[in-house]
């Protein structure tokens, strides 16, 4: 079977996976392992284009999400077979943009997912096999973006800090319960597009009126494209009532790296528990949301640019230094690390002075009086670094 039907059509085992890399790797594709899951599987990133302007696209967080996988290898694929994906050719725009794919997050969960859809591939919700959503610690790998427990959020966070990309899109597929299935993916509440920008509290607004038109030009997109799937805007807005600017934990990634300056949308399909019934369609939506995304990027890279600086410019707080000592010392050490904020090592503290370029980032984890920890606080929610690990902080 050739690679093409095998991304429409099949959910792959972790070798085939591996076989498509290796496939896109002879074609063109720079291929690298960042990391290794529990299992010790790997984990690829896969780019094309030269350009300065960084796109990065991370699929299947959740195991049981298969379509985000085949849809970044379809967008590939194409790409590199025939310049285009669909009718978006992208050739020349690779020498301003450079595209990278992390297409399989949580691969031993993706492969406890193959096992079990192997012996029922029946769509139905009793099938959405829910214990491969999580990595083979049975942690949701979307909700350690903040502590970086497991190391395969390690791995991303680290690379993505090497990297340094302006936009981030969050590939998802979306839970579904009722009949199954359905003659066509037009009813209310079934099969969905849903898209989220970044209108969170405390996101510098930069980044929050990019995110949200970079949002509504792949809603445009993907409606002209699957105007018989309805695309919802802004469907995951956390616990908070305020649709302008919900306070979400910076756990998830989508609600994470936005607090790094980073644009953000999250894709979602509603797929999970369907298997390989209509994966094409899945598939191709999520190939298409990166395709849309890499014309925004270049027709509006000049100003992504400017306001991406300012936007750093912006989130340079006032000066502030914070002397963090404990047991627990050298975690600390390595969690600062991971999220790129910088320190001072000293014989029994490490001190972290503000203003620097992940500002808000650390104010996030070492003050509790930040705008963001106290709206969480309300909510007896609280995640600066004291409270994860068996060390003390000190604001000077």
């Amino acid at each position: 079977m050739s690679v093409l039907k095998k991304l429409q059509y099949n959910i792959l085992s972790f070798q085939q996976f591996k076989n498509i890399v290796e496939e896109l790797k002879s074609i063109g594709a720079k291929v690298q392992i960042i990391g290794k899951s529990i299992e010790d599987r790997e984990i690829y990133s896969l780019t094309v284009g030269e350009g300065k302007i960084k796109l990065l696209s991370i699929c299947r967080l959740h195991g049981n999400e298969p379509a985000s996988t085949n849809g970044g290898l379809l967008f590939l694929y194409n790409l590199l077979r025939q310049g285009r994906v669909l009718d978006y050719y992208l050739k020349p725009y690779l020498e301003d943009i450079s595209i990278t794919v992390i297409p399989l997050a949580n691969p031993d969960g993706a492969e406890n997912y193959f096992r079990k859809f192997s012996k029922n591939p029946k769509p139905s919700w009793e099938n959405s096999f829910e214990e491969t959503r999580t990595n083979a610690s049975g942690i949701d790998l979307n909700r350690d973006w903040l502590t970086l427990s497991q190391p395969e959020t390690r791995n991303i966070h680290r690379y993505i800090n090497e990297m340094a990309p302006l936009v981030i899109l969050d590939h998802h597929e979306f839970y579904f319960k009722g009949g199954y299935p359905p003659k066509w993916p037009d009813g209310e509440n079934e099969f969905m597009i849903t898209l989220t920008d970044a209108p969170y509290f405390w996101i510098d607004e930069n980044i929050s009126e990019l995110s949200l038109r970079l949002s509504e030009e792949m809603a445009l997109r993907l409606s002209e494209n699957w105007g018989y799937w309805p695309v919802k805007k802004r469907w995951f807005l956390g616990d908070s009532k305020d649709k302008n600017k919900p306070v979400v934990p910076p756990i998830y990634l989508g609600s994470h790296f936005p607090y790094e300056e980073i644009i953000k949308t999250l894709i979602e399909t509603w797929g999970v528990g369907l298997g390989n019934y209509l994966l094409s369609e899945r598939a191709y939506i999520h190939a298409i949301s990166i395709a849309s995304s890499v014309y925004w990027i270049y027709e509006n890279r000049s100003l992504i640019e400017n306001m991406i600086n300012k936007s750093k410019n912006e989130s340079v707080m006032n000066t502030q230094e914070y002397v963090i000592s404990g047991k627990d010392l050298e975690k600390a050490k390595e969690m600062l690390y991971l999220h790129g904020i910088s320190f001072i090592e000293e014989s029994n503290n490490i001190r972290v002075i503000l203003p620097q370029a992940k500002a808000r980032m650390a104010m996030i984890l070492l003050d509790r009086d930040c705008p963001l920890n106290l709206k969480l606080y309300e909510k007896r929610k609280i995640y600066t670094i004291d409270t994860l690990l068996d060390v003390k902080i000190k604001k000077l």
